[in-house]
């Protein structure tokens, strides 16, 4: 079983989330009760959901690439990731330079950071 998002952490006495991701009916993701802007894009949110939904494991840029731009050449299917990738990290920061980041990124996967403090609606409901 993969790890569990850590879902908060405790503030002042009270458990706080940082952000919230909600897969189940529409897409919403929210940092500190806030929309983040910046994923409206399909692609966009369709990486980060599958990041979302493989929690905890790295995933193949290659495997994303082919799995998003189905049907595309190799090439323009991980230049397409690359420039969602950098959308996705853009839109993250953007609302708030996370630390831990949300993402880690390396040359060959992608995954979201178990040490990042997420709400997960599809993880909270396994």
């Amino acid at each position: 079983m993969p790890a569990q998002p850590r879902v908060a952490w405790l503030v002042g006495g009270k458990y706080m989330v940082e952000v919230k991701a909600i897969l189940f009916g529409r897409f919403m993701v929210e940092r500190d009760n806030e929309r983040i802007e910046g994923i409206e894009a399909s692609k966009v949110k369709e990486l980060l959901g599958y990041l979302l939904m493989s929690w905890g494991k790295p995933q193949p840029r290659e495997s994303l690439a082919e799995l998003l731009w189905e049907g595309q050449p190799p090439d323009k299917s991980r230049k397409y990731l690359r420039q969602t990738l950098w959308k996705l990290k853009s839109a993250l920061e953007d609302h708030c330079n996370a630390n831990p980041p949300d993402l880690l990124v390396d040359t060959e996967w992608i995954q979201l950071n178990l040490s990042a403090n997420w709400s997960v609606d599809i993880v909270e409901f396994e």
